[in-house]
């Protein structure tokens, strides 16, 4: 999102007093077109009982149109429209209550460059889509694979991962991370198969729903390091379910291989970056590039400070 509205800045017109957000996924886009063009921001209840947000102490308040009496030309944004009903009854209530206002309606994202109601549509995206922001929370999740570590909670610190006591406290007291509310289709971890007792309690702890729960049956984690079967494993449950429509793994070099391996849509967490079939041979060599030029860079800055 952050891009997309960086991108398409120079088509909101040069002469809009207010920018106003429609809650809540329209705040976003809407404070980053306020900050980048230095403009008074509000939502629609705001803007209906005249009244913006605080632009704070350390703003440039020169330029700014903190008065709503100044207030002439809006522009009201937000994140998607599909039937553009949402925009067609704000507006509605917006020109109701202050028909003297010029209203433009931008969104970020929209099915085709015109949409009914909509003036300026930033991005194309066809459905079926999900956003960065709701991912989580969006009914596909039931035909999804969803890693733990580094997805639902945090990844264990090196002290913690220890096979032992410290591992078994991070299991019972993992923090959470991005708790969806929505059931999950199919839990992979490349956790043993001996810690599924204190997995499961975590999410039932979290309240996280879920059809089943896959884990590596290993006797051990210095087993598991030895032979890495991370990507192999969590691609080889991916591929038991062809109705499924992606993976959400959350570090690269395992969502690059599960999708080499599977050929189908991962969701990296670590990087927000959707590895597509055909791009994950791509993305390998990208990587396999990006290390070979960190290990000349060291190369180099060891023969500079005299180092074998």
């Amino acid at each position: 999102m952050t891009e997309i509205v960086r991108q398409n800045l120079y088509r909101v017109p040069y002469d809009i007093d207010l920018v106003v957000g429609i809650p809540r996924s329209g705040l976003v886009p809407a404070s980053m077109i306020a900050l980048h063009r230095n403009l008074m921001m509000t939502d629609v209840e705001g803007l209906l009982s005249g009244k913006g947000f605080e632009p704070g102490s350390r703003r440039d308040k020169p330029g700014l149109k903190t008065d709503p009496s100044s207030w002439r030309k809006v522009l009201l944004v937000d994140d998607s429209v599909m039937s553009g009903g949402t925009i067609r009854d704000v507006r509605a209530r917006i020109e109701a209550a202050h028909p003297q206002l010029d209203i433009v309606c931008c969104v970020v994202v929209g099915e085709r460059p015109d949409h009914e109601h909509v003036d300026i549509v930033f991005d194309i995206c066809p459905r079926p889509r999900i956003f960065e922001w709701n991912f989580l929370h969006h009914e596909h999740l039931t035909k999804a694979c969803v890693d733990i570590d580094g997805v639902l909670c945090m990844d264990p610190r090196p002290e913690e991962n220890d096979d032992g006591l410290r591992y078994e406290e991070f299991l019972r007291n993992a923090r959470p991370y991005l708790i969806p509310t929505v059931p999950i289709g199919t839990i992979v971890s490349s956790r043993l198969e001996k810690y599924r007792g204190a997995t499961e309690g975590w999410l039932a702890k979290h309240g996280i729903r879920y059809g089943s729960l896959e884990l590596l049956d290993l006797e051990s984690a210095e087993e598991r390091r030895r032979l890495k079967p991370y990507a192999e494993f969590k691609a080889s449950v991916y591929q038991k379910h062809p109705d499924y429509v992606m993976f959400i793994e959350s570090e690269i070099g395992q969502a690059s291989r599960i999708a080499e391996i599977t050929g189908r849509s991962v969701i990296c967490v670590d990087e927000m970056r959707l590895i597509e079939e055909g791009r994950a041979e791509k993305l390998k060599r990208g990587l396999q590039k990006k290390k070979r030029g960190i290990k000349r860079r060291i190369s180099a800055v060891g023969g500079w400070l005299g180092l074998d």
